[in-house]
């Protein structure tokens, strides 16, 4: 509220379009804890990286802080052609190293050619803007939730401005904005101490379903999690001293790494439940209706992970988690052990949508499993190396038959042809020598 005050008195620079207010839905702040967090140390962004251009950008590091791939998975040696099939990537991210916080943005152009690629990059470069000129409002983290939808907004504004004729030049895309953010641990709760139990039924109690969409499988998971937090507080156990917060529109995902359990977590559940088809993101930026401009929001949600030190949050288009999950590697119901299923089709959509979040999960996992001491780059290496094994069929499929369709036959030709783009950072605060600097 203090922000929204302040945003309406002009501390904070908005803009009012008639979009405004199908962004500033602030039933969504009830999905989030609302906690104190440390200011921000430092003031401006100490680096960022951001990629790709058009083709491919591989093993992309920041020293042991975040790694990035961005890779197209279409084939790539036609004969005739000077360029892949599927060229330019409409895959865009840009990640800002605060000492003590991190900012990251993951747009995924809707379709194939410049236009989604453009508003990809508009709509990431618009929020991370955002993000660092308001972070000195950021004294919970329900400010931060606000400004998120704030930002949305103006990357969706900033989309149509783009258009020098008429909305039918522009593209869409979806996007994933996110901050990691240092809880105050010596005052986590913003009530007095015989206030904080009341205050505590409030956190988890308030998550309640939104008016657009019913997700409610992220909101149990939200509520388990707030409930563990608020726990290990109540018992003086360690509390996680690092939160991320992200709003997602479309059907770019986040997963969380547990250092300590090495167990993966899908923090964005069922945000592609909602889509009505696997060529529907479930939501996008920009103009949805070439009439008037209007977005796609259906899906619109936020979410929130508490994190320890060293634990790792990885941002992903569904390039990446697609070629993960147990439909496109040619697993039945059965071979995950659901009894009675003969088809994915005899499933829910969310009955499928959590089955195959589990599969991803416990996948990610494995594929970590046996590395004794693991980094960012391992995340972005292994599943990246994965995609591009799994596709190899149908890789080669597609360059000796130009003309054809792909057959949809997962035993033969597993795995999606797609944009693929994954970002792995690490939940500390970003401390390096003037050596490190200079490397």
């Amino acid at each position: 509220e203090a922000v929204k005050n302040s945003a309406n008195n002009g501390f904070v620079p908005t803009i009012s379009t008639p979009f405004r207010k199908d962004f500033l839905q602030l039933d969504l702040l009830n999905n989030i804890p609302d906690l104190n967090v440390i200011p921000l140390a430092g003031g401006r962004s100490l680096n960022n990286m951001k990629g790709p251009n058009h083709s491919s950008v591989e093993n992309f590091r920041f020293c042991d802080y975040c790694s990035a791939e961005s890779i197209s998975c279409y084939p790539t040696e036609f004969d005739d052609l000077p360029y892949g099939e599927g060229d330019p990537i409409c895959d865009r991210f840009i990640i800002n190293f605060f000492e003590n916080r991190m900012c990251v943005a993951l747009a995924d152009g809707c379709n194939w050619g410049e236009r989604p690629r453009r508003a990809a990059k508009k709509a990431t470069k618009i929020f991370t803007e955002f993000i660092e000129n308001t972070q000195k409002y950021i004294k919970t983290t329900k400010d931060a939730g606000y400004l998120f939808l704030e930002a949305f907004h103006l990357a969706h504004q900033a989309i149509l401005n783009s258009c020098d004729e008429g909305y039918w030049e522009l593209g869409t895309s979806t996007m994933l904005g996110g901050l990691l953010l240092q809880i105050d641990l010596d005052n986590p709760i913003r009530l007095s101490k015989k206030n904080q139990k009341d205050k505590i039924d409030q956190n988890t109690n308030q998550i309640t379903p939104m008016n657009n969409h019913n997700n409610e499988p992220a909101i149990k998971k939200m509520k388990d999690t707030a409930n563990s937090f608020f726990e290990s507080i109540n018992l003086t156990k360690d509390i996680p001293p690092w939160l991320f917060l992200c709003c997602n529109v479309g059907d770019c995902k986040a997963y969380h790494w547990n250092k300590r359990t090495r167990e993966v977590t899908d923090i964005t559940l069922c945000n592609r439940d909602f889509s009505g088809s696997a060529s529907d993101p479930g939501g996008r930026l920009g103009p949805r209706d070439q009439e008037n401009g209007s977005p796609d929001l259906r899906n619109m949600f936020l979410y929130s992970q508490h994190c320890f030190e060293g634990d790792i949050i990885m941002v992903v288009t569904d390039g990446v988690y697609d070629n993960l999950d147990p439909i496109h590697q040619g697993y039945m119901p059965s071979d995950l052990g659901i009894p009675n299923i003969q088809s994915w089709s005899d499933l829910t959509h969310e009955q499928a949508a959590i089955a195959s979040s589990n599969f991803i999960c416990d996948f990610i996992a494995k594929k970590l499993k046996n590395i004794s001491k693991i980094c960012v780059s391992d995340f972005t290496s292994h599943l990246v190396k994965h995609v591009v094994q799994l596709t190899e069929n149908s890789r080669t499929f597609m360059k000796n038959n130009p003309n054809k369709r792909l057959p949809k036959d997962y035993d033969n030709y597993p795995g999606k042809l797609d944009h693929t783009t994954i970002v792995a950072f690490c939940c500390k605060k970003v401390t390096l020598s003037y050596d490190e600097w200079m490397s």
